[in-house]
């Protein structure tokens, strides 16, 4: 396994604290070849979000995750230090797993046909 998924609270560095729940989810890659493939994964996300927008259709495609930031300034909280983390980014977490989302009742996939320009809703 080249990368996984954890849960993240958004800290407040001034205070020290972390702000409101864990309503985030943070990939990160584990080697180098899991930093190419995150890499890869996060500018392919953008780059939906972008021309969804520029397709005047909104800020970011229905049937894709929303990502918040990439290399994102990660806080350690064993070690008490923050550092911007190549081969990473943040995005909304989500309930269940990928096979669950696409084939719940009974089969029907829950994309949003069409929305998104150029893949045809099966993002």
């Amino acid at each position: 396994n080249n990368a996984e998924v954890v849960e993240v609270k958004q800290w407040d560095a001034i205070k020290g604290k972390s702000i409101g729940g864990a309503d985030y989810a943070l990939k990160i890659a584990l080697n180098e070849e899991g930093i190419e493939d995150v890499v890869a994964e996060a500018k392919l996300v953008e780059s939906i979000h972008s021309n969804y927008k520029k397709a005047g259709k909104g800020d970011q495609c229905p049937n894709v995750v929303p990502m918040y930031d990439k290399e994102p300034c990660v806080y350690d909280t064993v070690s008490k230090t923050a550092s911007i983390t190549p081969g990473a980014y943040v995005s909304k977490k989500m309930a269940g797993d990928l096979q669950d989302w696409a084939f719940k009742k009974k089969g029907k996939q829950k994309t949003k046909e069409g929305l998104c320009r150029g893949r045809g809703g099966k993002d």
